[in-house]
């Protein structure tokens, strides 16, 4: 029983983390102008992106993989 608990805890400090992570970057790019929209985030946003941080993780991955390797293709 204590390992399914400490699976639980772990599994939303992941997702936590990966909120905060998310939030950093969208107002870096936002005070950077490279982002137009202002994505405010409400409680049940942030809910949801605690709980489903896997799936959001691989699409910041895809994205920042092809991102990656079609630039690097430019030069």
């Amino acid at each position: 029983m204590m390992v399914i608990i400490e699976f639980v805890l772990w599994y939303l400090v992941i997702g936590c983390v990966f909120d905060i992570v998310v939030k950093y970057l969208t107002n870096s790019l936002e005070n950077a102008e490279l982002l137009d929209r202002h994505n405010d985030f409400n409680n049940t946003d942030r809910v949801i992106t605690i709980l489903l941080w896997p799936i959001g993780l691989m699409f910041f991955l895809d994205g920042f993989i092809r991102t990656y390797f079609n630039n690097k293709d430019d030069d």
